[in-house]
């Protein structure tokens, strides 16, 4: 008789994403399965970060992916310190190379303190050098707060927490069916050496009465995520001390 695990809460992935909801779900006492094919935690798109801490600056003003990042961004410094987690903010220098660019610079800065970014700064050629100088630039947006962090740490950190709050993180696992039993439970089938386990949780109602379930029988599931990294590498050699970006239209910006 094959064994029979049953869980709250499923999530599928060991990236940051996967294991901070987990973290979240176990803090709320859930029992909770994370799952993950690599070897080791973060081996996905997570191992690709930029490493970035973003203020908020490019996104459409009132937007929700406004909002979380600045919380987030708050939320970021804050923990690493409490952690000890390798971080530093660096700021970041937006510059205009040519005088032609000042209008689009503005455009930048107005967003960004629609945004909340009310550190933000405009400086002129001679308050670059006092910043860097090895800069030439006609003028710049100074934004302190962007910063950079060892996201490697930060995920352990996370999947500590989430282990300490009795969490269960199993590796080299893969998902292979998904199966609907009855109107609020799932069965998930999971290869682990050669044997597939399965693993049951049960969904509740939400606040409209509604079963949180879809008619999902897969079998031999593949996934397949592509995904897109505005950064291939960093100048380890370089003189520079904080971050530089050029000038772009705000709709070029991610």
């Amino acid at each position: 008789m094959k064994d029979i695990y049953n869980f709250d809460i499923i999530i599928v992935g060991a990236g940051v994403i996967g294991i901070a909801i987990a973290r979240a779900f176990a803090q709320k006492k859930k029992s909770v399965l994370l799952i993950e094919k690599n070897p080791q935690f973060g081996e996905g798109i997570s191992s690709r970060n930029s490493e970035v801490i973003h203020a908020g600056i490019y996104y459409p003003e009132n937007s929700l992916k406004a909002q979380l990042c600045r919380d987030g961004m708050e939320r970021l410094y804050r923990y690493c310190y409490e952690k000890k987690i390798s971080i530093k903010q660096t700021g970041k220098l937006i510059v205009q190379t040519s005088a032609k660019d000042e209008d689009k610079l503005l455009e930048i800065y107005n967003l960004g303190k629609k945004n909340g970014c009310n550190e933000l700064r405009l400086l002129n050629s001679q308050e670059i050098k006092k910043i860097e100088t090895e800069i030439s630039a006609v003028n710049a947006i100074w934004s302190p707060k962007t910063g950079i962090f060892d996201s490697h740490s930060f995920m352990k950190s996370l999947l500590d927490d989430f282990e300490k709050e009795n969490g269960t993180v199993v590796f080299n696992h893969n998902l292979v069916k998904i199966v609907k039993k009855g109107r609020a439970e799932l069965e998930i089938g999971i290869l682990s050496g050669g044997e597939t386990l399965q693993v049951n949780f049960k969904l509740r109602k939400n606040k409209k009465k509604e079963w949180r379930v879809y008619d999902v029988d897969i079998e031999g599931v593949s996934l397949i995520t592509t995904f897109r990294s505005q950064f291939s590498g960093v100048l380890k050699n370089s003189s520079f001390k904080e971050l530089l970006e050029k000038l772009k239209n705000p709709t070029e910006q991610s």
